[in-house]
């Protein structure tokens, strides 16, 4: 064997030692992106889910603060009423969404009417 086919033939094998190396670092750094994908896209699902109970929490607080508004619309209802009317309501997430089911303002009289008199007012 000459000089140039003994070099060729140690490179050849040092390129091969090589490749298997580098070809493990590959795949280890393609199993660790893969895991960090994962992660990723787990953590994305639940930040949405976190921003989705956020914007529940202020579309309720919302609500709310729309009872005690139409509440002061409603004419026939003494002050104290009306703060009656609204820690019931709010406080209870049934009434609340039976509230605004009401469509005109003499259902919703009736009803704000109902709750405090089942309430002892």
């Amino acid at each position: 064997m000459n000089q140039s086919e003994a070099s060729a033939s140690r490179g050849g094998r040092r390129g091969g030692k090589k490749a298997t190396h580098n070809d493990d670092i590959s795949e280890s750094l393609v199993t660790s992106l893969n895991k960090l994908g994962e992660f990723y896209a787990g953590t994305v699902g639940n930040m949405q889910q976190l921003t989705s109970c956020f914007l529940l929490e202020k579309q309720t607080a919302d609500r709310r603060s729309q009872v005690a508004d139409m509440l002061e619309e409603i004419e026939g209802l003494s002050p104290m009423e009306v703060v009656r009317a609204a820690i019931l309501i709010t406080n209870d997430n049934n009434l609340c969404d039976c509230f605004f089911s009401m469509r005109t303002l003499e259902r919703k009289t009736d009803f704000v009417r109902c709750v405090l008199n089942n309430n002892g007012a």
